[in-house]
């Protein structure tokens, strides 16, 4: 009896449940979310989250108006890093302010 490598099983059983997508769309958040922590200065890293991308656009949500400035402030960057990291490429960032919960 031979065994499989986790490397070869489970690129197979992902496409065999039918998740290739979502586990893609988890890898692209876990990407971004390394490179917001790289980018941006803990305070502002601290108050943003990648939520989802559609579109090879990325949506991030800010917790305060100063996080949503520092993120423009570095989009092309952040935009950059994101694609070096994750499996499809990040074209462009979305910002949306959660209401009711800026810390500042």
């Amino acid at each position: 009896m031979s065994f499989l490598s986790l490397k070869d099983l489970l690129p197979r059983s992902v496409r065999a449940a039918g998740i290739s997508d979502k586990v893609q769309a988890a890898q692209v958040i876990e990407a971004c979310r390394r490179a917001l922590r790289e980018l941006l200065p803990p305070a502002a890293a601290r108050l943003v989250e990648p939520l989802y991308v559609r579109d090879s656009v990325l949506t991030v949500s800010a917790a305060s108006p100063a996080a949503a400035q520092e993120l423009r402030f570095r989009e092309a960057q952040l935009i950059s890093r994101c694609s070096e990291l994750s499996p499809i490429p990040v074209v462009r960032l979305r910002y949306q302010l959660r209401q009711g919960d800026d810390p500042t």
